[in-house]
């Protein structure tokens, strides 16, 4: 097993695009964190944290939580300051203790075993992956961390966001929920929504882990972490770093990732919660459309991307009946691109962006009886885009195009939402309007039930909402000569599903079934007769959902999930991209003893349509199945050692025409936690 040292990977040069790069100013960085100062920083930060917390704090608890009225079959998830009751929508919640099993890097290799979600990946770290849900885009699957949106407008995909660039080390849980949700979240949430939650200090005495991992294609990642609750304060504090190359061809990728999340007890009513995420990552790997490694011109992207995140919620606490809450968001992404030519359709160029999204929300919340709860509140938004970019192109052909654009929106919402649970009935109304500049108000409804059969275990659910999603700015802002279009109208969606969840065991074992209808209208595609983005396709996508969870003994434990999904655009008739008609998972946990667990984790992807530019002769990847196993040893409380074995039975297979994903490989994981 080749392994790698500490030393920073190197990544290839590309002297032609280097030249150009320099003429916007924005000449090749070298991978982030090679000065060891910043490993000095870090670790001093690290031993210092524990050292602060020590001081005597008087007892008071950090984080307040209202007594809701529910029904006591419903489980709030996190998704906002504003909980979200997942006994009336179709939800799925991975914990820490599933994260540690798994032994996985980063959350792309958790969520694509939930029902409902595939992961749109191009094989290596350094290339994308984003998430689908319902046969929706990726770029409708709204991406937060603790409440904070991550998409980038400015990508031309439409505003994803790469969930491979999130590392576990430092998330609680990762809670999916399935279906429209602009009524909870705003602009981009059509087809559903994913919160990643991070850890916080939770021990009276300091704990610090530290955990180095070695694999193939000279995989090398090491993670440390600080934690206390000590008082009125908590904290949490976690940095990786990792790299590897040639994993798939001759790509390659280094990141540093940072993160912090910190609470304080103002007063016996109040707290404040602040949450902070850097992230620095330098990559070279094969533009999409280009056919990849197999089919393309070989020619790699250079990519240096920066990304700052921070949240902040302030709980003040009831005030003469109602309870009253603060949060801010912040997010600044730069990248800085240099994308080869694609043959005979793309030529090469270079871009240098910058996106940030700011915002501000109140929420109220207020018991009118012990079964009725009202929720009331506001949000503002705002959105800056700055892109300097250039096209080169031959001669005769106009030489250099500059794709220089900005754009700054400010988006104004307000919500307000009636929740009734009585016994086993609960019952969600609500509407949001958001108020976006120089367009129509949005309208985002949402009505939601629940019902749980007495004495049978059995909860029958259903859930309808409409949402919509601002065009990106790169679709809106773009020069015409790059298809750019100022007068597109917002993304559309309405979808309905019926769900029954079946408990047993004393709630050890469940199993469930979801049926979906979703319904996408004035979806934003490149119009080639006219070289311009518009709103031309409407897309229909209904499917079927089921999942099990049964502990067959004390010590084995499975988990199934399966979707089926039939989309479609009922006008052209077309095949619609990347949208596998079938998605299976299936999970077995096996505790051999106290400290050895074996995990085995199977997925089945149906085939679906693709289109390369240089591939003329295919249009289409098959479906496939892959395997990998995992096992985790804990030799004692400080020491754990963990293996896990992807593709274990070396499965050839594609996502995407020409971009092989990576065949079987090994890792090993070593950590040590100091109480």
């Amino acid at each position: 097993m080749e392994t790698t040292s500490r030393e920073s990977v190197q990544l290839p040069k590309v002297t032609a695009r280097t030249a150009r790069r320099r003429r916007l100013g924005v000449a090749r960085r070298q991978p982030p964190l090679a000065p060891p100062g910043w490993w000095l920083l870090l670790i001093g930060l690290l031993v210092w944290a524990p050292a602060v917390a020590q001081v005597p704090i008087p007892e008071s608890p950090v984080d307040q939580q209202v007594d809701s009225p529910r029904s006591t079959f419903v489980e709030e998830l996190t998704v906002t300051s504003r909980a979200l009751d997942s006994g009336a929508a179709a939800t799925g919640v991975i914990d820490r203790q599933t994260i540690e099993d798994s032994n996985a890097r980063t959350i792309a290799e958790l969520v694509r075993e939930v029902a409902g979600v595939h992961l749109v990946s191009f094989g290596s770290r350094g290339g994308s992956t984003a998430a689908q849900v319902r046969g929706g885009d990726p770029n409708f699957t709204l991406v937060l961390l603790d409440g904070v949106p991550l998409n980038n407008s400015m990508d031309i995909e439409g505003g994803t966001f790469n969930v491979a660039s999130l590392p576990v080390a430092s998330i609680e849980r990762i809670e999916i929920v399935r279906g429209p949700n602009s009524f909870f979240f705003g602009s981009s949430a059509l087809a559903g929504v994913i919160n990643i939650v991070t850890r916080r200090g939770q021990s009276a005495e300091p704990r610090v882990e530290a955990s180095i991992e070695v694999g193939e294609a000279s995989l090398f990642r090491a993670t440390t972490t600080a934690s206390q609750k000590s008082g009125k304060v908590d904290y949490f504090l976690s940095a990786t770093w990792e790299e590897e190359r040639e994993r798939i061809a001759d790509e390659a990728f280094a990141q540093l990732n940072l993160q912090t999340n910190l609470g304080f007890a103002i007063s016996d009513r109040s707290s404040l919660r602040v949450q902070l995420r850097y992230t620095d990552w330098e990559a070279d790997d094969y533009p999409e459309a280009s056919g990849g490694p197999r089919f393309g011109s070989g020619a790699l992207r250079e990519s240096d991307n920066r990304q700052f995140a921070l949240g902040a919620s302030l709980d003040l606490g009831e005030r003469r009946g109602w309870r009253h809450s603060l949060r801010a968001w912040s997010v600044e992404d730069r990248a800085i691109r240099s994308s080869p030519a694609i043959f005979p359709v793309v030529p090469p160029s270079d871009e240098h962006r910058t996106y940030s999204r700011n915002g501000l929300g109140w929420l109220a919340r207020r018991h009118l009886s012990s079964n009725l709860r009202l929720d009331a509140g506001l949000e503002v938004e705002r959105e800056e885009a700055d892109n300097e970019s250039v096209l080169v192109l031959p001669p005769f052909l106009g030489g250099e195009i500059s794709g220089d654009y900005r754009l700054d929106r400010t988006t104004p919402g307000l919500f307000g939402e009636m929740t009734l649970s009585r016994g086993n009935l609960l019952i969600e109304a609500g509407v949001r309007a958001d108020l976006p500049e120089d367009l129509s108000t949005a309208w985002s409804p949402r009505l939601a039930l629940a019902y749980r059969v007495p004495k049978r275990g059995l909860v029958v659910r259903s859930s309808w909402s409409q949402a919509f999603k601002l065009p990106s700015t790169f679709a809106l802002a773009s020069p015409p000569q790059l298809g750019g279009n100022p007068d597109l109208r917002p993304e559309e969606s309405d979808g309905v599903d019926l769900g029954l969840d079946y408990e047993w065991a004393g709630g050890e074992n469940a199993a469930g079934i979801t049926l979906f209808r979703n319904r996408y209208k004035d979806l934003i595609d490149f119009d080639f007769d006219v070289f311009q983005n518009r709103n031309l396709s409407r897309v229909e996508a209904d499917g079927i959902e089921l999942y099990l969870r049964w502990r067959a003994l004390p010590s084995l434990r499975l988990m199934a999930d399966l979707s089926f999904q039939d989309v479609e655009d009922p006008e052209s008739m077309r095949p619609l991209l990347h949208h596998p008609g079938r998605l299976g998972s299936l999970r077995l946990e096996w505790r051999a003893t106290d400290s050895i667990l074996l995990l085995f984790v199977g997925r089945k992807v149906g085939g679906s349509y693709d289109q390369q530019i240089p591939v003329l002769t295919r249009d289409s990847v098959d479906g496939y199945e892959a395997l990998d196993l995992a096992a985790t040893w804990r030799c004692n409380d400080q020491w754990r050692i963990g293996v896990r074995l992807d593709n274990l039975t070396d499965e050839e297979y594609e996502n995407f025409i020409g971009f092989p994903e990576p065949r079987r490989s090994a890792r090993i994981d070593l950590k040590y936690t100091l109480r």
